[in-house]
């Protein structure tokens, strides 16, 4: 009677998975474990980190048990009847800290924000095009980019025109950085993604 052949695995079947830093639940935590139950708008003030990312990872640490969150009254004296949505550490989620903070800081990495205005004053005029393919990104992701660093007053758009030999007219979109856009740059990546998130141009002065 004939063996049957053991079955073959796929090459990636020993390979262990990699281990992502998840550098945003590691900062989370880490404010978790100083103690207090603080609540999501006070977790992104501190850290100075969007609301919906900090809820994001909120909701999957509470699914992994590493975070538990409560209601409770803020400021039953002065304002009665408002509740707070805070969250705690929990022992799971001190163990992930610690794992966390085992494998190191991760690479640093700029904002797409900071870094078209770095490849601007490098190079400009440019297209869209031109940016994407010197910040390594997608073109689409990085037209919204410019459109809000626009909006913010960092960075200028004109429209140029030329005719071709077939009697028609080609439209380019040009990108240029501005002053105030300039002064950001030299300012620091912290102070671009604050300039992007403020909602008052009239104060970004540099």
């Amino acid at each position: 009677m004939a063996v049957p052949l053991p079955p073959t695995f796929p090459d990636q079947f020993l390979k262990l998975p990699r281990v992502r830093p998840k550098p945003l639940q590691k900062r989370i935590l880490e404010y978790l474990s100083q103690g207090g139950t603080p609540s999501i708008n006070a977790i992104s003030t501190d850290l100075d980190v969007w609301r919906s990312s900090v809820q994001r990872s909120l909701q999957t640490m509470k699914r992994d048990g590493f975070v538990e969150d409560q209601w409770v009254y803020a400021a039953p004296g002065v304002v009665p009847g408002i509740k707070a949505h805070t969250f705690h550490i929990t022992n799971a989620g001190r163990k992930e800290l610690k794992f966390l903070q085992s494998l190191g800081e991760p690479p640093k990495t700029y904002p797409l924000g900071y870094c078209i205005l770095m490849c601007l004053k490098d190079a400009y005029p440019a297209t869209a095009g031109q940016v994407a393919k010197l910040c390594d990104k997608d073109r689409g992701h990085v037209r919204r980019v410019l459109t809000g660093l626009e909006n913010h007053g960092l960075v200028r758009r004109y429209v140029t025109s030329t005719r071709t030999r077939w009697n028609s007219e080609t439209i380019t979109n040009l990108w240029e950085i501005t002053k105030v856009g300039e002064g950001v740059l030299d300012a620091g990546p912290v102070a671009c993604v604050r300039a992007i998130r403020r909602r008052d141009r009239s104060r970004l002065r540099f």
